[in-house]
């Protein structure tokens, strides 16, 4: 059976972040099966949160791009109510979807 690793950028334990994907307080990850099947399997933490983007760069800096994807390295998705500028830079540097 195949099946997808989803990482919800969360506001807290019942909503989405309704602001920026690396902005999330943490990701909640699902599995998402072919069958409907779908299952939490963690809550992880977003140590990119607090991330000191440089002014110059402000929303969409690269190196928080990279600190926010490498702690999703397992995941396929990227889901969120909001993306940043990065949405670019995940769609055509990583293998995730956004």
């Amino acid at each position: 059976m195949r099946c997808l690793k989803v990482a919800f950028g969360m506001e807290d334990d019942e909503h989405l972040i309704d602001a920026h994907y690396g902005d999330s307080e943490f990701f909640a990850i699902y599995e998402v099966c072919e069958n409907g099947s779908v299952k939490l399997l963690e809550k992880r933490p977003n140590k990119a949160k607090d991330f000191e983007e440089e002014h110059d760069e402000g929303h969409g800096d690269p190196r928080k791009f990279k600190a926010v994807v490498s702690q999703l390295l397992d995941v396929d998705v990227l889901a969120a109510f909001r993306m940043g500028p990065n949405f670019l830079r995940i769609r055509d540097k990583t293998n995730k979807v956004a």
